[in-house]
């Protein structure tokens, strides 16, 4: 509506007003000016000089410039965008923030084709031909500089493909829980000294799996227990309140294969002649004592420390034993999860195809790269259900433990994979593969 001082006037009355006031014309266009530039200022005021409404605004307004800036896929807003603009831009950061599933497995793949197995054939020994070829899924893998404990080796190796990043080592901070842990610590190594190496291992393993160490008390007391168990598990002797070992008198028409199986040990015969220093199986005589290890073992793999943990018993009574340096699947292939030990798939020399170049490898062909030992793995979770083809196994390129080169697998190097043959026992032991 215009306002009084814009409406047209009568001629007439304009031209008296001029002859008659001619000289008051100037201020009246004054006043004018300033009445209009007054309703302008109280116009712009009163909208904030933006056409987007206050409750749309409201919400740009709290949103941080930072949630923005680190939304993978989120537009920057710039100073010309609007509130309806800057909002959208927030609803767009929110979306490209939700990863898309991807689907674990050995097995199938995401596009509805299934790979092929890497499960190691056993062999007819009469013709040397491979029942079962053996693949693993076809993945890419990066590799990094990697320490390890518990073999005598630290290896260091690099590769091409791309490095994984090590968990930081600084120190915990001081929480009850990580004094609690310390404390374990500083218990376990006292009464180690003190030759009190069951109730030493049991501290310090608590310790351990608390979380609480840093990365270097971790590695003291990987060292510590490594020391102990070469005692406890690995030599003949039989330390007193040791709940995993006991002994027992050989009769005559035992054989080792089956007295362990007798006795309940949930460990394969080697290793009782390992561990008894028996040269050959056949030589146990009557009268002998032995000293047996009841299991059962287990693994924890870390695939960001390139480690395996060995375990032995089961749930909160389940002591560390000592670690193995691993080499895991390239561009980071070797599925998370729990898996278990496959009926009938632990093979010394097997025989093997490789799944991509479909060379075939004999067995005790010094050639073969998945080494003299396969252990074959199940999974355990729903996501691994379908997954087939995986294993622990050796290698013939030492150089590649500590990094991600195999096809998905677990390897060791050769000396440790037989101990972790002997270890390990089929549809009892489990190995978890953790980040």
């Amino acid at each position: 509506m215009p306002l009084p001082s814009q409406s047209a006037r009568p001629k007439e009355r304009s031209n008296h007003m001029y002859r008659k006031s001619g000289s008051k014309r100037l201020p009246l266009l004054v006043v004018c000016v300033l009445a209009l530039l007054t309703i302008g200022v109280w116009w712009i005021l009163r909208d904030g000089g933006s056409e987007t409404p206050a409750e749309e605004a409201a919400p740009v307004a709290a949103a941080k410039p930072d949630a923005l800036r680190d939304e993978p896929g989120a537009r920057r807003p710039s100073s010309s965008n609007n509130a309806s603009d800057a909002a959208l831009q927030i609803a767009d950061a929110t979306s490209a923030n939700t990863a898309p599933q991807i689907q674990m497995g050995g097995s199938n793949r995401s596009d509805g084709t299934r790979l092929e197995s890497n499960r190691p054939g056993r062999t007819n020994n009469s013709t040397g031909k491979s029942s079962d070829d053996a693949e693993e899924p076809l993945r890419p893998a990066p590799s990094t500089d990697v320490e390890t404990v518990g073999s005598g080796r630290s290896s260091t190796g690099t590769s091409s493909n791309s490095t994984r990043t090590q968990p930081a080592n600084d120190r915990p901070s001081e929480t009850a829980a990580r004094r609690r842990a310390l404390d374990r610590m500083e218990s376990g190594m006292a009464r180690a000294d003190a030759n009190e190496p069951v109730e030493a291992r049991r501290l310090l393993t608590l310790a351990y799996d608390s979380g609480e160490l840093s990365r270097s008390e971790m590695r003291t007391v990987r060292q510590k227990l490594t020391q102990l168990n070469e005692r406890l598990v690995f030599s003949p002797e039989i330390v007193q309140g040791d709940p995993f070992s006991f002994g027992y008198t050989v009769r005559s028409g035992d054989s080792l294969a089956r007295l362990t199986t007798r006795q309940g040990a949930q460990v394969d015969w080697r290793l009782i002649q390992r561990i008894n220093r028996v040269s050959r199986p056949e030589r146990i005589y009557p009268g002998q004592q032995l000293k047996l290890i009841s299991g059962p073992f287990h693994a924890v793999v870390h695939k960001s420390e390139y480690r395996l943990d060995l375990y032995l018993g089961d749930g909160s009574e389940r002591v560390f034993v000592r670690s193995f340096p691993v080499g895991l699947g390239e561009f980071d292939s070797t599925p998370i999860g729990r898996f278990k030990v496959r009926t009938n798939s632990k093979l010394i020399n097997p025989a093997w195809t490789n799944p991509r170049t479909r060379e075939y490898f004999s067995p005790d062909n010094p050639e073969n790269p998945i080494g003299n030992h396969w252990i074959g793995l199940k999974g355990i979770d729903e996501h691994l259900a379908d997954v087939d083809g995986y294993g622990i196994h050796g290698t013939i390129e030492p150089d590649s433990i500590g990094q991600q080169r195999s096809m998905g697998c677990i390897r060791l190097h050769n000396e440790d994979v037989e101990l972790i043959y002997e270890l390990l026992v089929e549809e009892r032991s489990t190995v978890t593969v953790l980040e």
